[in-house]
């Protein structure tokens, strides 16, 4: 019922400093109902704070052998920046960008959509809900309509060398 430690590390600095009050006072309003949902198991979710998107992973703490129900939960955070998602970028080998979602546009969560653009270019995006199911975040990327097309051969491809492949194994080897 109660925060017993808490450590905040400011992303941009990679130091720590005292946790922001906005953020202790966010915890503090959603912990009981998070210990009443997560006393058994953990969940992850994604939170509107402050006009901001986190993402939070909630952990039960267990006795030694897990008989006993949950004595505490450990609550990780994570904001949505920047930072994030030029990492997901460069795992991606996409330009993401992301912004929040307004609720009065009825988007629907969970629904992902591609648009060719004006200018020879092509968009994807993604709507992500958040931990109660309705829309927070959109992610998307603009990228060049060829390269979209190149991507698209090469599964052509990978998929035909795959089936080559597989009926010549299963030419020879009952030959073999």
């Amino acid at each position: 019922g109660k925060i017993v430690a808490a450590k905040y590390v400011n992303p941009d600095i990679g130091k720590e400093e005292s946790v922001p009050p906005v953020l202790t006072a966010f915890i503090n309003a959603h912990a009981p109902n998070w210990a009443n949902e997560n006393r058994e198991k953990g969940t992850v979710g994604i939170f509107r704070v402050d006009e901001q998107a986190v993402l939070i992973a909630i952990q039960p703490v267990f006795d030694n052998d897990k008989l006993l129900p949950a004595d505490g939960l450990i609550i990780t955070l994570r904001s949505f920046d920047n930072k994030v998602i030029s990492q997901l970028s460069d795992s991606a080998r996409l330009p993401l960008d992301l912004e929040m979602v307004d609720h009065a546009n009825n988007e629907k969560p969970n629904t992902a959509t591609v648009s060719i653009l004006s200018d020879g270019k092509i968009r994807g995006e993604y709507i992500f809900p958040d931990y109660y199911g309705d829309p927070i975040l959109r992610i998307y990327s603009i990228t060049e309509r060829h390269i979209h097309a190149a991507g698209d051969h090469s599964i052509r491809y990978a998929v035909m060398a795959f089936l080559l492949l597989g009926s010549l194994f299963s030419l020879t080897a009952p030959l073999a």
